[in-house]
């Protein structure tokens, strides 16, 4: 633990219409203990009662600074925390997610102890009340399944990370703000609706010294119907071909040359992006969609070397058949798989 006078972490909190789930969400974070910690909250020009809840958390607790700004976007708004935030370290939090107890000591204390650069930390999703998922565990030693320290990142470890989804999101870690200021690390201003987490991560991979993945869980991501997430935007597809250039422009300072892990990837987040948002897509321009994906790139250049679900299987061979209507149709075949 550093001198009383210093923050140790940054929580940095983006806020748009978020009334429903705020105050709750601020709460997992002030049950965190020991470590000193500011949480940063920045209204991105919200039309309901949040800026008028940010006033009153800010009244009862010292540590909770607030912001206001015309609508700008998630990532501007995580850019404009990161601006102002004091932390030693920066963490970031949905404005409806939990942070587990002690997330905040177990990590830095981690980060203090191996003098990280990145701490990335497990993560469950949850859907309401239902449990959906939790996040992989990476083990490279058998006597300590719990953490992994890695001191040079090569492109097996790279392989890792990102088949296992630690490059993701950026709920799930401690990023060292020094890391950020000195490679002027930033979300990209693009992206509106989704895909800045991974960009981000990525590029906070590339200049960081030493990083260290706890696999014990600390952070409930929640996931809703009514979450913008599931409506249909025409950006995101050109937003996935653009993220897919810079993955593989990434990728290659690692020595990956084998393309075929982000293609597949970017692919199946198109796929999975399409049938979530199905019902406010018409047929024929899921058509034009596939069309432009098989144009893009042909699964020839991936292959079958993965392990596939059964529901990938199929959808990978209609797709590889140019059968665009049958996949266009598909949604329903889809969602009943995924049962």
């Amino acid at each position: 633990m550093t001198n009383s006078g210093a923050v140790d972490v940054s929580v940095i909190i983006p806020l748009y219409n978020s009334q429903t789930f705020l105050e709750n969400t601020v709460l997992s974070i002030l049950e965190q203990s020991k470590y000193k910690f500011e949480i940063i909250l920045i209204d991105d020009g919200s039309t309901d009662r949040t800026w008028n809840i940010c006033k009153e958390i800010k009244r009862k607790y010292d540590c909770i600074k607030i912001f206001h700004q015309d609508n700008k976007g998630l990532c501007a708004a995580r850019n404009f925390g990161i601006d102002k935030a004091n932390g030693r370290y920066i963490a970031f939090c949905d404005h409806d997610d939990w942070f587990k107890r002690n997330l905040i000591r177990d990590n830095i204390e981690l980060a203090d102890k191996y003098d990280a650069d990145i701490v990335k930390f497990g993560f469950e999703f949850y859907c309401g009340d239902n449990f959906i998922l939790s996040s992989q565990t990476i083990s490279d030693d058998p006597l300590n399944i719990d953490v992994n320290v890695y001191n040079e990142l090569d492109k097996k470890i790279f392989l890792s990370l990102f088949q296992n989804s630690k490059l993701s999101f950026v709920w799930d870690g401690l990023f060292r703000k020094e890391l950020l200021e000195k490679n002027n690390i930033r979300f990209d201003l693009r992206f509106k609706h989704g895909h800045e987490d991974r960009l981000f991560s990525m590029l906070s991979l590339t200049k960081a010294n030493r990083i260290v993945i706890n696999n014990n869980i600390y952070y409930r991501h929640m996931d809703y119907v009514s979450s913008t997430s599931n409506k249909y935007y025409i950006n995101y597809i050109d937003d996935t071909f653009y993220l897919l250039k810079k993955e593989l422009e990434i990728a290659s300072q690692f020595g990956v040359k084998e393309s075929a892990y982000f293609i597949r990837d970017a692919i199946i987040l198109i796929f999975f992006y399409i049938f979530k948002c199905s019902n406010n897509i018409k047929i024929c321009e899921r058509e034009k969609i596939f069309k432009r994906m098989m144009k893009e790139y042909d699964l020839k250049e991936i292959g079958w070397r993965y392990n596939y679900s059964l529901s990938e299987k199929i959808l990978f061979t209609i797709y590889y058949l140019r059968m665009y209507r049958m996949l266009a149709l598909g949604t329903v075949i889809y969602k009943f798989l995924k049962r």
